[in-house]
């Protein structure tokens, strides 16, 4: 069987059913630079490795080099296919205990942004991806939950906002006296995206985060640090690191 008929099949067997647009295009790119008329028996840890190799010095579409996370990620997929293709297809494969080949992801950098970066940066801001970037700060919550933060979620007379997190968990956020500012400035409705640019969604927000980082001198920044400021600032008043977690 080749790379190309086993992610067809994977892909009806598995992720129809619980696969991400993540973890198909992680499977897509592993098979494309593979050869997708690539054996799965003929596949070797040297193969993924001379991938990982290069896969170092690729650049996104936006100009940065891929995360050791992403490289992580895109082996995990693939893994989970050859051992599919190994103990339900009943196929020779080699290569499906390998180690982890990129470095540890836990060894990436983390940028706390300090009172006087924060001050520049949303200074910088847009004025419709301001109140997005507060928002991540004040609540640490993940790019993805922010951005498809409805109003249905948020009980501004409770003062809560429930959300759905990674792993299938369920997490209810307390709203701060800073944060009930922001939401009110937004204009509370009993249902709709929280941010949104023009009346739509807030989808498309890299360039004008990017232009807000070169404004304010901070290049290189990723949005996901707001999240790191938030755990940062919330260990030095004394939370917990389980609380924080």
């Amino acid at each position: 069987m080749t790379l190309a008929e086993a992610l067809r099949r994977y892909g009806t067997e598995v992720m129809q059913f619980s696969g991400s647009r993540s973890a198909k295009y992680h499977l897509a790119k592993i098979v494309e630079t593979l050869g997708p008329e690539t054996l799965v028996s003929d596949v070797s840890v040297r193969m993924l490795s001379d991938y990982v190799a290069a896969r170092r010095h690729d650049v996104s579409r936006y100009g940065r080099p891929y995360s050791p996370r992403t490289i992580n990620m895109e082996l995990f997929h693939f893994r989970r296919l050859m051992i599919r293709a190994e103990r339900v297809w009943g196929l020779p494969v080699s290569a499906t205990a390998w180690p982890w080949l990129p470095p540890d992801a836990s060894a990436e950098r983390h940028r706390i942004l300090t009172d006087e970066e924060e001050e520049r940066l949303l200074a910088a801001a847009a004025d419709h991806l301001r109140p997005a970037i507060e928002f991540s700060l004040l609540t640490g919550l993940r790019l993805n939950n922010t951005l498809r933060l409805d109003w249905s979620q948020i009980d501004m007379s409770v003062g809560s906002i429930s959300v759905g997190i990674k792993g299938g968990r369920h997490l209810v956020l307390p709203i701060a006296p800073g944060l009930r500012k922001v939401l009110e400035g937004l204009g509370p409705k009993s249902s709709g995206r929280v941010f949104t640019y023009r009346g739509r969604p807030l989808t498309t927000w890299y360039c004008s985060w990017r232009t807000a980082l070169r404004r304010s001198g901070l290049e290189g920044m990723h949005w996901h640090d707001l999240r790191h400021t938030f755990a940062d600032r919330l260990l030095k008043r004394g939370a917990r690191l389980t609380d924080v977690r």
